[in-house]
């Protein structure tokens, strides 16, 4: 009996920051290795991970705090970076430079430099590097981008966005780098409210909007405020003009007493649309319609 041609072999992968928010990640490799789609090649930590930790693996795992020499050993395929901001930018370059695919946690880089440049060298290499927002794999978008097209709430106005979380003085003291808007050493680190947790907000909103390219962006305006003893905001908003002509709005904060689920937001002239997307929820609103809601499926960024 032939092998069946439409069945793809594991695809390797390492994965670089597994503890912490790289626990999540952790748990996604496993799953997908028990179907068959992926095998953990190799950990990159400064402190390698325990058995306990890498249970449900059946093949050997490498380990190395080096990304670079994990990748030329295990000759995986795929990176999944889940370090620090500052690291982000350096640790892609190294994959890329290998011909490694990227799944890269959010925020991309700590800067638009450091951004610039990690796009020109993944662009350089050929190699796909798919960024860690969750909301963008989700089925809703495309729905919601083709109500707006069709123009099931009028003329497009403007979108909106907004995130209520609680986090205590703990979610600080997690990293050296939390809430800090640069290290010790000057490097950018650029960790707040809009460009890391709540990061996603921004990132859906642009998106229900069709502005996804950093030159679709004019405009960026922001009010940066911080109610916790940190270097960054906790509480914070901005409003981005995009070449369409049309002005996104987001407001968030870490410090509210109940948390709520974050939402986008697309108003129109004859209605709205919003977007729980955590839940991949969806509500049309609009003018001689009762409301119309629908929850979508989702597109995991590592398995796509």
């Amino acid at each position: 009996m032939s092998a069946d041609p439409a069945r793809r072999a594991p695809v390797p992968v390492v994965l670089a920051g597994a503890r912490g928010h790289g626990r999540h990640h952790l748990a996604n490799i496993r799953r997908l290795a028990a179907a068959g789609r992926v095998t953990l090649a190799g950990v990159c930590e400064l402190t390698p991970l325990t058995p306990d930790e890498l249970a449900g693996f059946d093949a050997p795992v490498a380990q190395s705090a080096d990304l670079g020499a994990l990748l030329d050993t295990t000759g995986a395929r795929v990176a999944v970076v889940c370090t620090p901001i500052p690291t982000h930018t350096d640790l892609a370059l190294t994959a890329a430079a290998r011909g490694v695919h990227l799944l890269l946690e959010k925020p991309p880089a700590p800067s638009f430099a450091a951004y610039a440049r990690m796009r020109q060298g993944v662009e350089t290499a050929g190699v796909a590097c798919q960024i860690g927002f969750q909301s963008l794999g989700s089925h809703a978008v495309p729905h919601i981008r083709r109500l707006v097209r069709d123009g099931a709430v009028g003329t497009p106005l403007g979108v909106g966005a907004a995130g209520a979380w609680a986090r205590d003085e703990a979610y600080y003291r997690r990293a050296p780098w939390a809430g800090r808007r640069r290290d010790a050493d000057g490097t950018d680190v650029t960790d707040g409210v809009l460009t890391n947790p709540l990061a996603h907000a921004v990132a859906t909103a642009l998106a229900l909007d069709g502005s996804t390219a950093a030159d679709d962006v004019t405009a960026v305006r922001t009010e940066l405020f911080r109610a916790n003893a940190i270097e960054a905001d906790d509480t914070s908003s901005a409003e981005i003009d995009t070449r369409a002509g049309t002005r996104v709005a987001v407001t968030a904060t870490l410090c509210a007493e109940q948390p709520g689920e974050p939402y986008a937001v697309v108003h129109g002239s004859r209605g709205r649309i919003t977007f729980w997307y955590k839940q991949d929820r969806v509500l049309v609103q609009r003018a001689g319609h009762g409301p119309e809601e629908s929850v979508h499926g989702r597109t995991d960024l590592l398995e796509n």
